[in-house]
């Protein structure tokens, strides 16, 4: 999407004495977003979804990645289970996410959807005996958002598990997004953690190497 969206425009015209925090300004962002998400029809998001899909799966970023890391969509997110999909039939080793407390998430593999189970908040995760990803450095991960600004910065749920994970993460990231909810900038802080590479159903963008 370009331009303003209707909250970034109402804030610029604030006086400085009446912006809003970062904080703030993100709340209000995600209650503006979830409402894009939950108002697109099952029809435009399954056709959205299969572009993004077929976008990673053709690409370099995927075909050279010894892992695939990525989240089961709930809420309306973008449905990358195909990705998933396509890795276990190429043989390369798929995992998804397990909170293990406040801000803190770790990766395991399974060999199919149906090994996840019901998780924190009812995220689907992998079960506690799965096995966890030790090496990050051949591994692509695909990271989620309510929508993502043209410098890599997200607006996430606000939990920062995966701000906290991309710090220590030695592989590919990379941010997945429909065109629509990339936006010009968003409100950061210094916890924040921005990705040089991101995706919508229109296919990869580097936005710095």
């Amino acid at each position: 999407m370009s331009g303003q969206t209707a909250f970034e425009a109402a804030s610029a015209a604030l006086p400085d004495t009446e912006r809003l925090s970062p904080a703030e300004e993100k709340r209000n962002l995600r209650k503006e977003y979830k409402a894009r998400r939950a108002a697109r029809s099952p029809e435009e998001r399954a056709r959205l979804d299969a572009a993004l899909c077929a976008a990673v799966i053709g690409s370099e970023l995927f075909a050279d990645a010894e892992a695939i890391l990525l989240y089961a969509p709930i809420r309306g997110e973008i449905d990358v289970l195909p990705i998933a999909q396509a890795a276990w039939r190429a043989g390369k080793t798929v995992a998804f996410p397990r909170v293990t407390g406040p801000r803190q998430m770790s990766f395991h593999t399974v060999g199919s959807p149906e090994e996840l189970v019901c998780g924190y908040r009812g995220i689907p995760e992998p079960p506690e005996n799965a096995p966890p990803v030790s090496r990050t450095a051949g591994a692509l991960l695909l990271v989620p958002a309510l929508c993502y600004d043209k410098t890599g910065y997200r607006l996430g749920y606000g939990g920062g598990y995966y701000d906290a994970f991309l710090t220590a993460f030695s592989g590919q990231a990379l941010g997945v997004c429909y065109a629509e909810d990339i936006i010009p900038a968003l409100p950061h802080e210094a916890h924040d953690f921005a990705l040089a590479l991101l995706t919508d159903e229109n296919g990869i963008q580097i936005l710095r190497k």
